[in-house]
């Protein structure tokens, strides 16, 4: 997190004049800043009070700066249920194995908006729902509040508890950025906001790519399916070298729920051995069942993989 910051100050011109090594910069700071939200998916897979101050540090240093607080990824169970797992109650699961080239590029055409939504979401609608409560606030708690790539997902059955933090980190969130805004025009250096703003925007980006190639996603009807069905729906990238936790591993991890993902690294056999498990009671050699070797094959072989029937 260090670094990163240190990199995305580097970003401003007067501080580094070269425009190539100001992009330099923000290569760095982005995939650094990416590594570091990322640990929200280890944050919900440890609900444990614990993590009690490494919570509230994480949510002070990095998900408050992104408007992506803890609260906002509780709904990551249901993806690992078999119960929802890519039916309308998965917040991360969308049939995109079936959609036309317009559909597959209609979220990189919304993500230059996101970073606003975000903004507005959290500097002006989470505090008018304070002061009005009611319908907007229930409205904003299901509709506006979760992680999530499924446009169709609902946040249900909100405990008070969750209820309690969603206040608490917005409130976090309204005063990192009045610091923030504050301290970038006391330093007449307002474009930084700009520029936090392009490195939301190629964060989004990376995290759909990691996201399209992380299942087959061709469960086209929504339907329950048994738990092969969902790990054989599920890719497990053998080498998720660069993005840190929660980025390779997702055959591995339905597959073990209760441990997160830096636990899962510690299974350095494991693609193997579950690919071949499942695949000898599937239909389906080993290499496609649950395997791809990095990012870069599973976007490339994405198309090949739109014709596997999730039976």
């Amino acid at each position: 997190m260090a670094v990163s910051s240190i990199a995305f100050c580097l970003t401003l011109p007067h501080l580094t004049p070269s425009l190539p090594l100001r992009l330099l910069w923000l290569v760095i700071c982005v995939l650094g800043f990416y590594r570091s939200l990322l640990f929200v998916h280890e944050l919900a897979h440890l609900r444990s009070a614990r993590l009690r101050a490494f919570r509230w540090v994480w949510n002070a240093l990095c998900g408050s700066m992104f408007f992506l607080p803890e609260f906002t990824y509780t709904i990551h169970s249901f993806h690992h249920l078999t119960s929802t797992f890519s039916t309308n109650e998965d917040p991360e699961y969308v049939p995109i194995a079936y959609q036309k080239p317009f559909e597959l590029l209609a979220p990189f055409i919304i993500f230059p908006f996101a970073p606003l939504a975000i903004m507005l979401r959290f500097l002006v609608a989470a505090p008018l729902s304070w002061i009005t409560g009611g319908r907007f606030r229930e409205a904003l708690l299901r509709h506006a509040s979760s992680l999530k790539m499924n446009p169709k997902f609902e946040w249900k059955a909100i405990s008070r508890e969750d209820r309690r933090l969603a206040v608490t980190q917005e409130a976090g969130c309204l005063i990192w950025w009045s610091l923030f805004v504050s301290i970038a025009f006391a330093a007449g250096e307002p474009r930084i906001i700009l520029h936090w703003y392009v490195a939301v925007y190629c964060i989004l980006t990376v995290n759909h790519i990691r996201a399209m190639v992380a299942h087959g996603y061709i469960n086209l009807e929504g339907e329950r399916v048994t738990h092969e069905q969902q790990l054989l729906d599920s890719i497990t990238i053998e080498s998720p070298r660069g993005l840190g936790v929660g980025s390779g591993r997702s055959a591995l991890s339905l597959a073990a729920p209760s441990l997160p993902d830096a636990a899962l690294s510690f299974l350095r056999q494991g693609p193997q051995t579950l690919a071949r498990s499942i695949a000898a009671r599937s239909r389906l050699p080993a290499h496609i069942s649950t395997r791809s070797r990095g990012r870069l094959q599973g976007v490339f072989h994405y198309v090949p993989r739109q014709s596997i029937p999730l039976t």
